[in-house]
């Protein structure tokens, strides 16, 4: 033991020769204070999940890319407003309706829930009052818009027909000769909803290739005449075109912590007769990785940056080259940025906390000995009365 004690860091001092004092016990009390609000800070800190982020090339393939919206139109009816998506490798989808759900509004912003405006049959079938007229007849006439033995025996299939061959169904059907759409009320239905000055909310998702393109709320039924995407307005032609919109949500992808969607709760008023909306979004794709759960919980999302431009229309939109709507033009970024959630490992926290105690012991024990030295000092000089 009398080896071993040589040995002893911490070497002890006899009671009688300590002295405390009045300083003392105020540079302690200090010090304590300074090492419980280090130590509680520290210890927020280690239990604080950070994120790291990191970038890298988007290996990724055959990816597709969920885009989720909620838009709401306070001064434009449902039965005119469709939503559109196609991208650079030619793929279209037009009217879509598959995920995409329209509520009508009154006047006042309130959900507005309508009859149905199709006479039901008798077994309570709504397609069996479509389908009664051509009963009759196997196959239904395209009225010249179908291919040598294609049979149009509903309205739909009639109006794909005129899709197909990019002639305007609305004209075609301007005097209701066509049997399959007796109880198409679309111009019924659109007066109604423009005179009552109806709204509509959009809202929904959908899914399109990972490659640029676009998505639009457009006005009118569309219809494809020479490769080109048409829209037809000729039915709107005495209606106000009012797309002041508001952007309730806007996101692409599952949404993960911290995730900000710039176009959330964005505004548009249009105060022109006639307007073009345009946002171009550049998207990045996202990968966010929680701490402490495996990689099959690993979020596979993407954030944006937009900006909008406003076209006027000053001449109305019947002029050549001149579309009516809400385009959202988006371009995938080929850089893919990773979240990864960490946290301050055990060891680093009590390495941290062994130098705040000894970092504040060491402090107020320079303290307190400058301010003991200065006392010191200071009373000898008096007694010695060079200080009056």
């Amino acid at each position: 033991m009398q080896i071993l004690r040589q040995f002893d860091a911490f070497p002890k001092t006899l009671d009688d020769v300590r002295v405390r004092t009045g300083a003392g016990a105020v540079v302690s009390f200090c010090g304590f204070i300074m090492i419980v609000y280090l130590f509680v800070a520290e210890f927020n800190n280690y239990r604080t999940v950070r994120t790291d982020s990191s970038m890298y090339v988007d290996m990724s393939i055959g990816e597709k890319l969920i885009i989720n919206f909620d838009v709401t139109f306070p001064a434009f009816p449902c039965e005119a407003l469709h939503l559109d998506a196609m991208d650079i490798s030619g793929y279209q989808q037009l009217e879509l309706d598959h995920n995409v759900f329209k509520q009508r509004l009154d006047p006042d912003g309130r959900a507005h829930h309508p009859k149905s405006q199709i006479n039901v049959g008798e077994d309570g079938d709504v397609t069996a009052a479509l389908e009664n007229k051509t009963a009759e007849d196997s196959c239904g006439s395209c009225y010249g818009a179908g291919e040598e033995g294609e049979c149009c025996n509903t309205c739909e299939d009639v109006r794909v027909a005129y899709r197909k061959k990019g002639w305007s169904f609305e004209q075609a059907n301007a005097d209701g000769s066509m049997v399959q759409c007796a109880h198409d009320n679309y111009i019924e239905n659109l007066n109604e909803q423009a005179e009552g000055n109806e709204g509509c909310n959009l809202h929904g998702s959908i899914e399109v290739q990972k490659v640029a393109g676009n998505f639009h709320f457009g006005v009118g039924r569309n219809f494809q005449m020479a490769s080109m995407h048409v829209h037809d307005l000729m039915p709107l032609r005495n209606i106000n075109i009012n797309l002041t919109h508001t952007i309730n949500h806007m996101s692409f992808g599952t949404d993960y912590p911290g995730m900000k969607n710039p176009l959330d709760e964005w505004k548009q008023l249009q105060a022109e007769r006639t307007v073009m909306y345009q946002y171009f979004l550049k998207v990045v794709p996202t990968l966010y990785e929680f701490i402490g759960k495996s990689t099959e919980d690993t979020v596979n999302s993407n954030q944006y940056s937009v900006t909008d431009y406003k076209r006027e229309f000053e001449g109305g939109w019947d002029e050549r080259g001149k579309l009516p709507g809400v385009f959202f033009f988006y371009d995938v970024s080929p850089i893919m940025v990773h979240y990864t959630e960490k946290q301050m490992p055990f060891y680093h926290f009590m390495t941290e906390i062994c130098a705040i105690v000894g970092g504040a012991i060491t402090f107020t024990g320079l303290l307190d000995g400058i301010i003991y030295r200065s006392e010191q000092v200071i009373r000898k000089k008096m007694e010695l009365g060079k200080l009056g």
